[in-house]
């Protein structure tokens, strides 16, 4: 079966949107296999894209919206309290769900939910790096 994980991060506009966490998120995605990134920030011009050879982050106006259009991928929420990453059997296709740093995010129905180990929470665009790496590797 063919292996896909797309990103996709919801940021809400009160936080402090830096570029080079898009392109921290991209560069991870394009070395460890992420076919895509998905920006949700009212923030970002729609028009926004950092292209990579074969590859891009592009922003869009919700979560929803990307879940909608990946039907065969299985829902991953990254965040505090979910199964413990290195016990996570990452799904063939996957759609991981990052929420803003400061809101997390947005419980999903039938979704499975994942959580990166540490003394405390992360950056989401930290959290990302850790997830493309470790699904990279196994």
């Amino acid at each position: 079966m063919a292996r896909s994980a797309l990103f996709a991060f919801e940021l809400d506009g009160r936080e402090d949107f830096r570029l080079f966490k898009l392109f921290a998120i991209a560069r991870a995605g394009w070395l460890w296999g992420v076919d895509a990134v998905y920006v949700v920030a009212p923030e970002i011009p729609s028009e926004f894209r950092i292209p990579e050879p074969g590859y891009c982050v592009m922003r869009v106006d919700s979560l929803d919206e990307v879940v909608g259009d990946h039907p065969a991928h299985q829902v991953v929420v990254v965040e505090q309290g979910g199964e413990p990453l290195p016990g996570f059997r990452h799904p063939d296709l996957a759609l991981y769900l990052f929420g803003s740093d400061g809101k997390g995010t947005i419980p999903r129905k039938g979704a499975d939910h994942v959580s990166v180990p540490g003394r405390g929470s992360m950056y989401a665009h930290q959290a990302a790096t850790i997830v493309a790496w470790d699904r990279f590797q196994r």
